[in-house]
């Protein structure tokens, strides 16, 4: 690839197949780095040209938005372009790929500061919940998290968008969890 090369928004569309509504919606959310200049003089390099593909190929394989920008955000310009070239080559395996879940890994240090009681985590998501973030991204990720003590010592992290009926049915788990631990037959 020619690493001087540089795109108007128009050209990185042609390059890489991905609209420019969906580049700069891309850019807004922190999958891609934004170009230095702004407007018309707005120009794009390799390595968004890169990035964008990767991003095409991990939807692909069924990865959602979120993970893809943790992905993207903790990794260089060389090993995005050799997850690509893997990609493309049919050997990337997301579900099996130590990298990525490597790199996924080191990036969910996710910051619980709220605990609840089991029904009140049957309760809607949005009144629940602490926030994480990510320096490392382009742009801070958020997500929305209940922690749950179960016991002393004992706690499980869930996240608020869950469907309401898989909360329920966490919270009626979570709770024979803790009859279990604790010997309580209530």
């Amino acid at each position: 690839m020619n690493e001087t090369a540089e795109y108007t928004i128009n050209e990185l569309s042609e390059a890489t197949g991905v609209e420019p509504r969906t580049i700069h919606y891309y850019i807004k959310e922190g999958l891609i780095p934004s170009s230095s200049q702004k407007g018309s003089a707005a120009r794009y390099g390799e390595q968004h040209v890169v990035r964008l593909k990767l991003v095409r190929q991990l939807q692909a394989a069924g990865l959602r938005l979120s993970r893809i920008r943790s992905i993207l955000g903790s990794i260089g310009d060389e090993e995005a372009r050799s997850y690509l070239a893997e990609a493309e080559a049919g050997t990337l395996d997301v579900q099996t790929n130590a990298g990525l879940h490597r790199v996924f890994a080191e990036n969910r240090n996710m910051v619980c500061d709220r605990n609840v009681s089991f029904s009140e985590l049957a309760a809607p998501a949005s009144r629940l919940g602490s926030t994480y973030r990510n320096p490392n991204l382009f742009h801070s990720v958020e997500e929305r998290w209940t922690r749950v003590t179960i016991v002393d010592g004992v706690e499980v992290a869930l996240r608020d968008d869950l469907p309401r009926h898989v909360r329920k049915t966490m919270a009626r788990i979570l709770d024979d969890m803790r009859r279990e631990l604790t010997g309580s037959t209530s």
